[in-house]
């Protein structure tokens, strides 16, 4: 091949499982006592990828419960599918999120959308991507203030990005950020950021240590009158599987 020709490489097999990798993180924090207290959180990376396209599918949820009443469930979904038209530019058919909480009063979201994207630093130690396109965004709420809808649809704009960096041969920093635009009725703005440092343990094995911080800039009123917050910040330190 000319070297202009090429667009990228990737691992090859005989086998379809050759082009899949996942993680999974998870953490426990059990109190018993004075306080009954038990938090949950999980995280899940699966990824497929080729020589001209790149299939992930990400998971994060938490549960909390205090003295046996729930206090936190949340669940979110993403899912991306790329296809490298050029080295650096490539383009995403669909991409889809699926999001529940209904302590924020969230009890469905589900965003559709397509785009295009670029690798703007692509290094043996680190990689930052950026992307986004029209979407298509539908909320159902847990409960509404009387005489306001329960169910949400509005026309949207998604932009994202996503920065690796292998800081040395022991730990690795992962952050992204995706913010959407949307209309009033739908919050208007919100993002969701995450950033982790891998620690490795073993070649299978890590140490994570995660930042969360999710934004709505209007969260919806719910039938009691009271109004969510619109930050939520999470710390998550758990152990993760690499396969």
């Amino acid at each position: 091949f000319n070297r202009d020709e090429i667009v990228s490489f990737a691992l090859d097999g005989k086998n379809e499982r050759n082009f899949w990798s996942a993680k999974i993180t998870a953490s426990l924090d059990l109190r018993r006592g004075n306080t009954n207290q038990l938090d949950y959180s999980s995280k899940m990376m699966i990824q497929r990828r080729t020589a001209i396209s790149r299939l992930s599918l990400d998971y994060l949820g938490r549960v909390t419960s205090k003295d046996d009443i729930e206090t936190e469930n949340s669940h979110r979904i993403n899912q991306k599918y790329d296809t490298y038209i050029t080295k650096h530019f490539f383009w995403t058919p669909l991409f889809s999120e699926f999001y529940t909480d209904s302590y924020k009063n969230i009890d469905k979201q589900l965003t559709l959308g397509a785009g295009v994207g670029y690798t703007l630093l692509d290094t043996k130690k680190a990689t930052l991507n950026v992307s986004g396109g029209p979407a298509y965004l539908h909320t159902k709420y847990a409960t509404v203030a009387d005489g306001e809808s329960i169910d949400t649809s509005s026309p949207a704009f998604e932009l994202s990005t996503k920065y690796k960096h292998e800081l040395n041969d022991m730990i690795n920093m992962i952050y992204s950020y995706k913010l959407t635009f949307a209309s009033p009725s739908s919050g208007r703005y919100k993002h969701h950021m995450l950033l982790t440092f891998e620690n490795e343990l073993t070649s299978w094995l890590d140490l994570d240590i995660t930042g969360v911080w999710d934004y709505i800039l209007h969260p919806e009123e719910a039938a009691d009158h009271t109004i969510p917050v619109s930050d939520d910040f999470q710390i998550l330190i758990g152990l993760g599987l690499k396969f």
